[in-house]
């Protein structure tokens, strides 16, 4: 992830680039984990019986999906949440077609997307915090700026 980490055969392991993240400043790690987790071309917790470091057929759609939708999210207006996952999902097979297929098929993988959301602070109680705003906007500065509005 964001190059922490390298597999060789059957094995995973930190890379050389994991010293140096070490050596960074809390807030400077977690940007860099973010940052990595909200690029990455997966989603590791689509349960479609893989383990997660093994690609599948929904990689090359994650992170597109993934930042579609943050921004999604993030035009919401002030203190709006989402309904539930089905309206995004729907939302999401209008936005991006040719990635999402139709609304039925992208519910699975937004339904793990939004649960990668509230592993990583993106969302909380269905709303996106100051942390999905800055992803959505790719703005690093605001980005550690999030940090301490709910760490």
């Amino acid at each position: 992830m964001n190059g922490l980490i390298g597999i060789a055969g059957d094995r995973v392991a930190p890379s050389a680039e994991f010293d140096n993240w070490l050596e960074l400043e809390p807030v400077e790690q977690f940007g860099w984990l973010v940052g990595g987790w909200f690029q990455m071309p997966a989603a590791p917790l689509l349960l479609d019986g893989r383990p997660a470091l093994i690609g599948g057929e929904h990689d090359g759609a994650s992170a597109l999906l993934r930042v579609t939708l943050a921004a999604v999210l993030a035009s919401l207006r002030a203190g709006r949440g989402a309904a539930g996952v089905e309206g995004l999902a729907t939302m999401l097979a209008y936005l991006r077609p040719l990635v999402a297929g139709d609304a039925e098929e992208v519910v699975p993988m937004v339904e793990a997307l939004w649960h990668e959301y509230e592993l990583m602070g993106v969302v909380a109680h269905r709303t996106p915090t100051a942390l999905c705003q800055a992803l959505a906007a790719g703005d690093a500065d605001r980005l550690a700026g999030a940090w301490p509005a709910w760490s």
